[in-house]
């Protein structure tokens, strides 16, 4: 599914015969797995991206022996263009429609492998990429916000959890992969 984009990106590495090229990646993903001084992962092989160029459309690489992966830092948001089915589940609302999520890649960390330390962040300068897509979305009753808050509890980081659980669930029912949902908490489209 990550290859539907129509804008896509060559990873390409540079050798003694001429370029060879590793990958490619629809355009959301070459922000988050091969911007510039990401590790880029292929084969069982670490890769840094020496630079991700926007007008030809190519993430330069270097294989190179790293002890270290990278992992992009987002901020999401997400419009709803169209709720086409609204329902009840239990005491919350839930509804169905199409949405534009806007992704901004906005820094990376580095991360030690086998120990998942963090070793230094670095700070991106990318544009927002607009992703028109499908979402379910739930709103629970304020009565339930209001008794989490009594209970002197955050209703966000409960909602976060429900994120994740979902992110990690629904592929097992839409036959796709983890990395084909995503999840984000964003209450500006209800009030």
């Amino acid at each position: 599914l990550r290859n539907i984009d129509d804008v896509t990106y060559t990873i390409q590495e540079a050798t003694e015969e001429g370029p060879r090229t590793v990958g490619t990646l629809d355009e959301i993903s070459a922000f988050t797995l091969a911007h510039t001084h990401a590790v880029y992962l292929h084969e069982g092989e670490t890769y840094f991206v020496e630079k991700l160029d926007h007008d030809q459309k190519i993430s330069f690489v270097r294989r190179e022996g790293l002890d270290y992966y990278t992992s992009a830092l987002t901020e999401q948001f997400i419009r709803i263009d169209e709720t086409t089915r609204e329902d009840t589940w239990r005491i919350s609302h839930i509804h169905f429609g199409d949405v534009t999520v806007s992704i901004t890649v906005t820094m990376f960390k580095k991360i030690k492998f086998g120990e998942r330390n963090s070793i230094g962040y670095e700070n991106l300068d990318l544009p927002t990429r607009h992703l028109e897509t499908s979402a379910l979305w739930l709103i629970p009753p304020e009565t339930s916000l209001t008794a989490c808050r009594r209970w002197g509890r955050v209703p966000a980081d409960g909602l976060k959890g429900i994120v994740n659980v979902l992110v990690e669930v629904v592929p097992m029912y839409v036959m796709g992969d983890v990395s084909d949902i995503g999840g984000v908490l964003d209450s500006s489209n209800l009030g």
